[in-house]
């Protein structure tokens, strides 16, 4: 038979699921710009019903709040992450070659072709009055400009490698915080979850570092449902070796002070390329001592080991441009020097020998060591401009230094492997053909990256927008729900009165007729 207090249970039960919901609609409006923050909601269903005597059917007991979830799909979770990791990719790369065009700056009036025409130029006054000695001087400080130029660009790029490695050990040091962050929160998760609970507001900080640590890395969440599906584990895994194993961590290590990979890897063929021999950078290791490929990283690091670290054709990375800087550096100068050292001084006797351009005394004349030779700039009468004789208006080594301005088989070369294993051409024809060359293909690039960062960022920003209109708080639908929890827990405040103006009917006013 039905207790006479039952209809008093019913109604208490939707007054408190409403003032429950009532309490989650606020928790959400109050979190309505809160970065991470995914709405909740009080999952309920009905009582247990109670059997009716006489076959009657059954008789439902009011409303069961069973637990507050949070509305979050997961696929958008994984899609996002996928997003953001090849974003912050691209944004490396993007921004790197920005770096670069900068230091090339063409075209522009402080480039290394508009610099490299006033060296000509000073050659092309020199042939027209070989001994005057304002032509020779006026040459000599162009010769410096554009070793300079050279040095200069040398110390940029140089510079950015540093950058970039700088980027990548904070790079490493972020990604080692989250996952110490992440495994203090699977514990105090746990901990929560325990007695079937949820821990919403803790799962909402452990997706955020989640989301920012797929920006930086390539990785891969697995969760495992224990305690009956209640609760579960969590473990993050790069390269399928666990950075976070549910409470424990396995963090990445650096090893500083290592040569750069240009010198590592048995690509680079003539020792005497001295370029970044000096610059140590940091690699990469689990601290536990498995295997990685840090060329696979993905993300934000990947993007900046790629820039730091890549010097071949395929990768194109700071060391790259390093490489053919030098390189030219090297083949015009030697271009230079050839024809020079066979000419004849003003007045002197016999061939010059003396080199235009010297570099580190290795035979190879890098950007980053090409100097003017010290002898010609102490006495300038040196400079070999005649053939065959040294009389004032011998100009032919001259015209024929200003011939290679318009050389058609300068060519610039990578060789790589030691020993050689391929060669790839880089640029031919003239040497502003090269330089013209090597600039339009890196316009090629940065215009690339720059389209798929521009591209990537629309994509992820798609996502994300799709994953708010689930997960995230809108404040015209929870007032809605205000509005109609509100009506509920009225109605059943007013049922508890009812039922207790029935109940004071059977305990005051039952058997008293005509009192």
């Amino acid at each position: 038979m039905r207790s006479t207090f039952a209809g008093l249970s019913i109604a208490s039960s939707g007054l408190f699921a409403a003032q429950r919901a009532l309490d989650i609609t606020g928790h959400n409006i109050a979190n309505t710009n809160t970065r991470g923050y995914t709405r909740q909601r009080l999952n309920q269903s009905a009582q247990n019903p109670m059997d009716i005597q006489g076959g009657q059917g059954q008789l439902g007991l009011g409303v069961k709040m069973q637990f507050i979830s949070q509305v979050r799909d997961e696929m958008l979770d994984i899609k996002y992450r996928q997003e953001v990791n090849t974003l912050g990719e691209w944004e490396e790369k993007y921004n790197s070659l920005t770096q670069v065009e900068s230091i090339f700056n063409e075209p522009s009036d402080t480039g290394i072709r508009k610099i490299m025409d006033g060296f000509f130029e000073g050659i092309n006054s020199l042939t027209k009055d070989p001994s005057n000695p304002t032509n020779r001087s006026v040459f000599l400080q162009k010769a410096i400009g554009l070793a300079q130029n050279f040095n200069d660009m040398y110390s940029r790029f140089e510079k950015m490698v540093v950058d970039s490695n700088e980027e990548v050990e904070a790079s490493v040091r972020a990604i080692n915080s989250m996952a110490t962050q992440i495994a203090k929160l699977n514990r105090q998760i746990l901990e929560s979850e325990l007695d079937g609970s949820r821990a919403n507001d803790l799962r909402d900080a452990r997706n955020l570092l989640i989301d920012d640590l797929s920006k930086l890395v390539d990785l891969e969440v697995k969760n495992v449902p224990i305690n009956e599906g209640k609760s579960s584990t969590l473990t993050i895994l790069i390269q399928g070796t666990p950075l976070v194993n549910h409470v424990d961590t396995n963090v990445l290590e650096l090893v500083p002070k290592q040569d750069h990979p240009m010198y590592t890897d048995g690509q680079l063929m003539d020792p005497q390329r001295e370029d970044l021999k000096n610059i140590k950078v940091s690699n990469i290791k689990w601290a536990s001592g498995s295997s990685l490929n840090q060329n696979k990283l993905g993300g934000t690091i990947g993007g900046q080991l790629q820039q730091r670290d890549g010097f071949k054709d395929e990768t194109k990375g700071t060391a790259y441009y390093i490489r053919f800087l030098s390189e030219f550096s090297n083949a015009f100068a030697t271009e230079i020097n050839n024809i020079h050292k066979n000419g004849f001084a003003l007045n002197g006797a016999g061939v010059s020998g003396e080199d235009l351009f010297k570099g580190d005394g290795t035979g190879f004349i890098s950007a980053s060591q090409i100097k003017v030779n010290q002898v010609l700039l102490d006495d300038p009468t040196k400079l070999a401009l005649g053939l065959g004789d040294g009389s004032p208006d011998n100009n032919k080594n001259a015209l024929e230094m200003l011939n290679i301005r318009n050389k058609k088989d300068f060519k610039i070369e990578m060789v790589y492997g030691n020993p050689p294993t391929s060669t790839v051409v880089l640029g031919e024809g003239t040497p502003e053909d090269v330089l013209k060359t090597m600039i339009a293909s890196l316009g090629v690039d940065a215009q690339e990256a720059k389209r798929m960062f521009n591209n990537q960022q629309y994509l992820t920003e798609e996502v994300d927008s799709f994953r708010l209109s689930v997960s995230g708080v809108s404040q015209d639908e929870e007032m809605s729900n205000m509005i109609k929890f509100q009506h509920a827990y009225n109605a059943a405040a007013r049922m508890i009165t009812t039922v207790d103006e029935m109940i004071d009917v059977i305990i005051n006013r039952m058997g008293r007729v005509g009192l």
